[in-house]
């Protein structure tokens, strides 16, 4: 049975647009007393088109089985982060196999009051009504949070809104598995606006929503193929790209980015103001949170982690030639498997998040619920690995060859799935051994 928690999404108030501009009412945790962020739209039309295109990708789902519809977090909020003068929108699709991030660049902000902070927001049916209304000639001003929210006042706590909602562990596992895709990312096209709108707009609309087609780069712009070739991107759904289609018109140009090892694909549009990224998995019914790409971070121990920690800072941007550590590459990876961390294939590089839900202890123990990883380490405390030569010995039959990228097994999960879903509990097992002898 999938596993899942029991959460409430508070809210003073729910988001409003009126005539002083957009009230984005936050789930705030106990003690938040202002907004941490009031600021004025600089293009307020393609910028509310963006928000309102995350929350579509978060109610919409590609594969859901009707008897798990029960089970899923349908009506999930997008999680909102700001820090070093940017603005990120991001979310799920229900089934967690499209990926939503809208970047509010600077540029599109002008800033009253600031500060850092992650939260998640309600974007209601009204809201969404009100962003689609949007226009360029508004003047606009956008409010994360309000002095309205002090949850500190017990006085107050009658009039809050508490949506109990079940919270399945696969949707906070959606988080770490995207960014260790994305960091593998490698661009394979970039467009301008025009030839990426006739492309779109080539799309066909009729067909199996699982369908799969072969994006080809030919000349300036793609084409759809039918059969694979080099260079040739691999989308299952097209119906998933369409969520990009309304914000074309704010873009100067679209890249498009996909990971050579599982043949997932990311879809970035770049404008003046904003940026739009749509991240797909490689099949409609494969989603991010069981691709298991994050296991080998999580299996990895580092010595720099606290220290890294420590100093992470709210920056747009966060690489590792920032710290004077040798070991800070595998510090922010473990980071970004906790959630800590996403990853912004524009810019190949970290930031920081916080994951807007008070569950430390979840995100503390997602690492010990990972099946093939506790299974790795049971291997290990009964001692059923062993290092032969160049290869290692997993469990008396399978052998494990570490100097492969990716590492090879010879299990039946390996020969089916070749490293693309992660790896098996045998190279896991291996990897761990390997690093626990070199200490």
């Amino acid at each position: 049975m999938a596993q899942a928690l029991t959460h409430g999404y508070r809210y003073r108030l729910p988001s409003v647009r009126d005539a002083a501009g957009i009230h984005l009412a936050t789930s705030a945790p106990a003690g938040f007393e202002q907004p941490f962020l009031e600021a004025r739209l600089t293009n307020p039309a393609a910028i509310a088109t963006a928000m309102r295109s995350v929350s579509d990708v978060v109610q919409s789902r590609h594969h859901v089985p009707a008897a798990m519809l029960a089970k899923i977090l349908i009506e999930a909020d997008p999680v909102i982060t700001f820090g070093d003068g940017l603005l990120r929108f991001e979310g799920f699709s229900s089934c967690c196999g499209v990926y939503a991030r809208a970047d509010i660049l600077p540029a599109g902000l002008d800033i009253d009051h600031a500060r850092h902070g992650s939260t998640n927001v309600d974007f209601n049916a009204p809201m969404r009504a009100a962003l689609a209304q949007v226009r360029d000639t508004d003047t606009l001003g956008l409010e994360i949070g309000s002095e309205a929210f002090e949850l500190s006042d017990s006085t107050r706590e009658e009039s809050v809104i508490e949506r109990k909602v079940a919270l399945p562990l696969r949707w906070l596992r959606g988080f770490l598995e995207v960014q260790a895709v994305n960091r593998r990312m490698t661009p394979v096209a970039t467009l301008t606006t025009a030839v990426a709108t006739r492309f779109l707009r080539s799309l066909p609309r009729s067909g199996r929503s699982s369908e799969a087609a072969w994006v080809v780069p030919s000349g300036r712009g793609l084409r759809l193929g039918s059969t694979e070739r080099p260079g040739a991107i691999r989308v299952a759904g097209l119906a998933r790209l369409r969520a990009l289609q309304n914000n074309l018109r704010f873009a100067r140009s679209l890249r498009v980015f996909q990971d050579p090892l599982t043949g997932a694909s990311s879809w970035l549009l770049e404008g003046d103001t904003l940026r739009f990224n749509l991240t797909l998995s490689p099949e409609t019914w494969r989603g991010f949170s069981g691709e298991g790409q994050a296991l080998n971070d999580l299996a990895k121990p580092t010595k720099s982690l606290a220290r890294v920690r420590a100093a992470l800072g709210w920056q747009a941007q966060i690489a590792a030639d920032q710290f004077e550590d040798t070991h800070a590459d595998a510090a922010l990876a473990l980071l970004a498997s906790e959630g800590l961390l996403g990853f912004d294939v524009s810019e190949s590089a970290y930031f920081h998040r916080v994951l807007p839900f008070e569950l430390t202890e979840t995100l503390k123990q997602l690492g010990t619920r990972q099946p093939r990883l506790k299974a790795a380490r049971t291997l290990l405390e009964e001692g059923r690995v062993q290092r032969q030569g160049t290869s290692t010995l997993v469990d008396g039959t399978h052998t494990v060859r570490l100097d492969h990228e990716p590492a090879t097994c010879t299990c039946t999960w390996f020969a089916k799935h070749k490293g693309r879903r992660g790896p098996c509990k045998h190279v896991l097992a291996a990897e761990i051994h390997a690093l626990e002898s070199a200490t």
